[in-house]
């Protein structure tokens, strides 16, 4: 199971590519920073196609996602669409995660289980997962919010948060969230005059975000 994971996240993330715009209101209105993945976007770039050509000339890629597919019912190559990634506050590795894929949930709910600590509890009309994570073993939670949407944190509270936020019962629609650049597959936003360390936030604007993108235009990365 840890090697899978591991083939999940090395198969998302290295190729830097995943999802639709952001959707400003699944970020919670008081988020201090986020990061999304389109994946959509970034699978027409050249940069990806090239990446993952090296990256088949190294690994038996698909081998590998045929595996994932069938052990845990999601090939990251082709059924994850985008990630966000945020949280309203700048605490170290805390964060909600927003994943939009095509997924088996019963397959990959089985998966889930097999790791230590697996629990279920039930959140208004959703039901939070929660498991000991054999990669690094660290607790973490999830929720199969809705078809198509999948949710993942550290920390409960994280969770909820951001379950409550597309429920609606917690405001949503981030005014970090922009319409994104031309041909951009990466975005990403950060209150930093909020930030915790006191030598950033004295150097930013106490108005403006700071914010970043990549993109790739007519075959030119940005």
């Amino acid at each position: 199971m840890r090697r899978i994971f591991a083939c999940v996240f090395m198969l998302c993330f290295a190729p830097l590519a995943l999802a639709e715009p952001a959707n400003a209101n699944h970020v919670a209105a008081d988020a201090k920073w986020y990061i999304h993945l389109d994946l959509e976007a970034a699978r027409q770039t050249t940069l990806f196609n090239e990446v993952l050509t090296a990256a088949k000339a190294q690994i038996p890629i698909d081998e590998v996602v045929n595996a994932l597919k069938t052990n845990i019912g999601v090939n990251p190559l082709t059924d994850i669409s985008g990630v966000t990634v945020y949280n309203n506050s700048f605490e170290k590795d805390v964060a909600a995660i927003i994943i939009y894929a095509k997924i088996d949930a019963a397959r990959l709910n089985q998966a889930l289980a097999q790791n230590p600590d697996y629990k279920e509890t039930v959140y208004g009309k959703h039901m939070l997962l929660g498991w000991t994570d054999n990669n690094d073993g660290k607790a973490k939670n999830g929720c199969f919010y809705a078809d198509g949407v999948i949710m993942m944190a550290d920390k409960i509270d994280t969770l909820k948060l951001a379950v409550d936020v597309l429920d609606g019962t917690k405001p949503g629609g981030s005014s970090l969230v922009k319409t994104p650049a031309k041909g951009s597959f990466i975005n990403a936003a950060a209150e930093l005059s909020q930030s915790n360390d006191p030598n950033i936030a004295q150097l930013v604007s106490a108005t403006d975000a700071a914010t970043a993108c990549a993109s790739e235009v007519d075959g030119n990365l940005r």
